[in-house]
């Protein structure tokens, strides 16, 4: 079975997944074995997660070179992100709250990578996986952030994004909605590059207004699906 295959099925193995999870040559040993030791629905999500993450660029390759024991030092990269140099005074008052957390998170994030290299070898088995996990979920809430400054910033105006209340669903739920939600999020930024893409070539300004419009809607549709992706992250890892 493939990891596309496996990422389909609405109840997948989970000792599979583990496996081809394995197989990728930039999956994380720590991460691999804190998901052996138990079979959890939020362990789903999670392994569900980091496989969607990294078979854009991991090949697949044998599983005898992916000894979880052979070596004791830690290659953990978070995706390089670029963000825009925004000073505050450019924003509105409401966005600085948002703008001062993602700053903070951003220098958490710093840190914990600093204390990440920093674990003596008989720490990283027990403390390597919760630090690059909340890493990787910092880095998550800042780009969601971003999101929402970059929209400002394009068209001059406040996104106000409404989440909905996920507390009441089961973790199997949970799975479900996140699914649905990524699939969302798929067609919407195709939605949004065709228009982006459409309203470059245009060159009459009638029908540029209507454009904007409607990039300006996509791109807030957008960031709606993301925060709740994200919050549904947040209640899983709770």
């Amino acid at each position: 079975m493939d990891i596309d295959l496996w990422l389909k099925q609405e109840s997948p193995d989970y000792k599979t997944g583990l496996d081809l999870y394995s197989k990728l040559p930039k999956h994380n040993k720590y991460f691999l074995q804190a998901m052996q030791k138990k079979h959890s629905p939020q362990n789903l999500v999670k392994l569900r997660y980091e496989l969607k993450k990294l078979k854009k660029t991991s090949p697949i390759i044998s599983p005898k070179n992916t000894d979880v024991n052979k070596s004791i030092s830690i290659e953990y990269t978070p995706e390089k992100r670029q963000y825009k140099k925004v000073m505050i005074s450019q924003l509105p008052v409401s966005l600085h709250p948002l703008f001062i957390e993602q700053k903070a998170n951003f220098a958490r994030a710093c840190s914990l990578k600093i204390q990440l290299n920093s674990l003596e070898n008989h720490e990283i088995e027990q403390k390597a996986l919760s630090i690059i996990l909340e890493i990787d979920a910092l880095f998550e809430k800042i780009d969601s952030a971003w999101s929402i400054i970059d929209h400002y910033l394009e068209h001059r105006e406040v996104l106000h994004i409404k989440i909905q209340d996920f507390s009441a669903l089961s973790p199997v739920e949970l799975l479900n909605k996140q699914g649905s939600l990524r699939s969302s999020i798929t067609r919407q930024k195709k939605r949004y590059v065709a228009l982006v893409q459409k309203r470059e070539t245009t060159l009459l300004k009638s029908e540029k207004i209507p454009l904007d419009r409607k990039i300006a809607k996509s791109k807030q549709k957008l960031v709606q699906l993301e925060s709740e992706t994200q919050k549904i992250k947040e209640i899983i890892k709770k």
